[in-house]
């Protein structure tokens, strides 16, 4: 009988221990989704109703947006994409209502990677509210990638 109750013991003590991992991972998942949600997928569609209609390429670049917007273009193949992923969803949680972040995936949305000319991924596409967007491809540095940020929203105000 008292072995049963210590087996008892044991087995709970082990599935309470189990359970608080279980919550705390639980949360850490909470907040990958939410910081991923920051930085929306983009479709053809979606960048033609958000961003600009490419397919009148006639009229200048006019972005439809109310803030500074950060394209990224990537494949899920791409090494060097999957590592700029956290860096990109870091920065949108930091730049949150000041800058939208929007990824395009090149191998569902080729028309759209055909537009920007994304020859080289991941590309990063600047877009200022009031100007031309400024494109810059291939990894880069936290640092680098904040700074060009910050100099887009000081240039769009």
């Amino acid at each position: 009988m008292k072995q049963r109750i210590g087996i008892i013991g044991i087995l709970f003590f082990i599935s309470c221990c189990f359970s608080a991992k279980a919550q705390a991972l639980d949360s850490t998942m909470i907040d990958t989704i939410s910081t991923q949600m920051l930085v929306k997928e983009m479709t053809c569609r979606s960048f033609i109703k958000e961003i600009y209609d490419y397919r009148r390429r006639s009229t200048p670049w006019l972005y439809k947006g109310k803030h500074p917007a950060l394209l990224v273009v990537y494949a899920n193949w791409c090494s060097p994409c999957r590592r700029m992923t956290p860096i990109i969803n870091k920065l949108a949680a930091e730049f949150d209502g000041k800058i939208k972040f929007y990824r395009i995936n090149a191998d569902n949305e080729k028309d759209l990677a055909l537009f920007l000319k994304a020859t080289y991924i991941p590309l990063f596409v600047f877009v200022p509210l009031r100007e031309e967007p400024i494109k810059c491809s291939g990894t880069m540095a936290e640092e680098t990638l904040r700074a060009k940020l910050k100099e887009l929203i000081l240039n769009s105000k």
